[in-house]
């Protein structure tokens, strides 16, 4: 059964405290849980104090560069989403450490109360994040049939019935769990209703509207994620016309910050998982 999650997990993954509802409530979304208005408030939290910065030293028989290459392509690779965050906090982050010259300096930081108390605190956070990591994996289970997705309700015309009827398709196809595949209908048709008579301006502005709040959501995983969302939807245009239609002439209709979050989920889930569907 998945677990609620609350702004406080967010909050304690660095998320500002006025995102970490949003954030809640779309996990809680994706993974098919109600749970009360009142237990999704974010509570306070206290920054931790700044660290201060290390000069990197190269270990002996090692250049600096050659140092700083070994960094950069670990980097590369958590960023792509290549690497888990097993490997990353296991093996690449104490390689980390000692391609910069840190082990030493690490031991002694450790010594001090205060960096200890912050040490435990990320610690603590990671843990957090394997754990949402979890409760969104075990929500991730495909929609039994096309007939489970509850769409809103289309005009009663043949066309639009199968317009509804493919859609129901490609997302039983793409493995779309249930309640994401809702959300995300209720999204598009949304979107679709916002940007009825708007301009060309209008659309773009709403378009660079959704990328500015992904990028806030992102972070630094800003292009890896979006990328691998392109790609899903890429692959699932080629199973499905209608979808490829929707994707070539009306592309901000997938392009609301929800619709590519629950898809992010779902991309990331999958790569966790190794495999394409559950």
């Amino acid at each position: 059964m998945p677990t609620p999650m609350t702004p406080d997990a967010f909050i304690a993954r660095g998320v500002p405290a006025d995102q970490a509802k949003a954030f809640a409530e779309q996990h809680n979304s994706i993974a098919g849980i109600r749970v009360p208005e009142s237990s999704v408030q974010p509570a306070p939290v206290t920054a931790p104090a700044p660290k201060s910065a290390a000069t990197p030293t190269a270990p002996s028989g090692m250049t600096p560069e050659a140092a700083r290459a070994e960094i950069d392509a670990l980097r590369a690779r958590r960023a792509s989403g290549e690497m888990l965050d097993w490997e990353w906090r296991t093996k690449a982050e104490p390689r980390i450490l000692e391609l910069a010259g840190l082990t030493e300096p690490l031991r002694a930081l450790r010594a001090d109360p205060v960096a200890r108390a912050v040490e435990s605190a990320e610690f603590e956070a990671s843990q957090v994040q394997d754990a949402m990591a979890t409760s969104v994996d075990s929500g991730m289970k495909p929609a039994s049939s096309p007939a489970d997705y509850v769409f809103p309700e289309h005009d009663g015309s043949p066309e639009g019935a199968e317009v509804d009827r493919q859609f129901r398709e490609a997302m039983h196809g793409a493995g779309l769990p249930r309640e994401m595949g809702n959300s995300i209908a209720a999204d598009v048709d949304a979107t679709a209703r916002a940007l009825l008579d708007a301009t060309e301006a209008q659309t773009d502005a709403f378009m660079a509207e959704q990328d500015r709040t992904l990028k806030r959501m992102f972070g630094a995983q800003y292009d890896a994620r979006v990328a691998n969302v392109r790609e899903f939807l890429r692959e699932q245009g080629e199973r499905s016309p209608a979808l490829r239609v929707l994707l070539e002439q009306h592309p901000e209709l997938l392009s609301g910050w929800r619709t590519v979050f629950a898809l992010a989920q779902l991309t990331e889930s999958r790569r966790r998982t190794g495999g394409a569907r559950r």
